[in-house]
């Protein structure tokens, strides 16, 4: 019964993570019209809220990891990786003790995921061009 319980698992996460990299990719299709560029609507955060909430900790950052892994594999580059990689790092890290020691919603830990996810892209960008804020 235990082996059944795990294929379940994995066929849940596999989804996820099929459904994480398609709107990945689709977000990379759609402009967004800010005069950032490289900005996105952040669609395949909502795979890892909802594994987080949903299946726990270990399985969203492993939802997140794979997912930026392939996406700067088939879709980016080594600098978007290292952009993607601290920002996705950091929103999580920020969600998952949100999550747990505080009642806030959902959106609400979305939202500050988000901010997160800037400042790790925000510092990459620090670290890689060598400047002061």
């Amino acid at each position: 019964m235990a082996r059944h319980n795990g294929v379940r698992k994995l066929a849940i996460l596999s989804l996820l993570l099929s459904l994480s990299m398609v709107l990945s990719y689709l977000e990379s299709l759609v402009p967004v019209f800010i005069a950032v560029p490289g900005v996105k609507l952040g669609l395949a955060n909502a795979v890892s809220l909802f594994t987080l909430y949903k299946l726990g900790a270990r399985e969203a950052i492993s939802i997140s990891l794979i997912r930026v892994l392939l996406s700067s594999l088939l879709f980016g580059s080594v600098m978007s990786l290292a952009f993607s990689l601290a920002g996705a790092a950091l929103s999580l890290l920020a969600m998952i003790i949100l999550k747990r020691i505080s009642p806030l919603s959902a959106a609400v830990v979305s939202v500050i995921g988000a901010v997160c996810h800037n400042v790790g892209q925000i510092i990459v960008a620090k670290a890689l061009l060598s400047t002061s804020l």
